[in-house]
């Protein structure tokens, strides 16, 4: 998990520990689903979702586009640059989605969100 000369501190650690409790908590909660609907026998009901290709798709879109091609992406740019300048582009990244919404989803701009626009100006 670390690499040795990385100057790892307690932080890495503790940081390390709250994954492996996500992911463990993660796996327990859907153990205790599926045992739940087997007990009840509604197992189809369960996995009935499936069974719809648009739900395969967006599946499949936050699965890998959203979440693994961003942090590879993320990774990529942190061996390009230095991460303070990388932590500026992540925070670019709400005013993207906001510019998004309104141009694509047609979305309404609220006073709110020029509260953000503001905010980086």
């Amino acid at each position: 998990m670390m690499m040795s000369g990385s100057g790892a501190e307690t932080a890495n650690l503790v940081g390390s520990a709250f994954i492996i409790i996500s992911a463990t908590t993660n796996a327990l909660y859907n153990v205790l689903a599926i045992g739940n609907h087997v007990i009840e026998g509604t197992t189809g009901e369960f996995f009935q979702p499936f069974s719809n290709i648009k739900f395969l798709l967006a599946i499949l879109y936050l699965g890998i586009l959203s979440s693994l091609g961003t942090s590879y992406l993320s990774n990529y740019a942190l061996s390009k640059i230095a991460a303070a300048q990388m932590s500026v582009f992540s925070n670019v990244a709400t005013l993207i989605t906001i510019i998004a919404g309104v141009l694509f989803l047609n979305e309404a701009f609220h006073f709110y969100r020029l509260i953000c626009f503001s905010w980086w100006l």
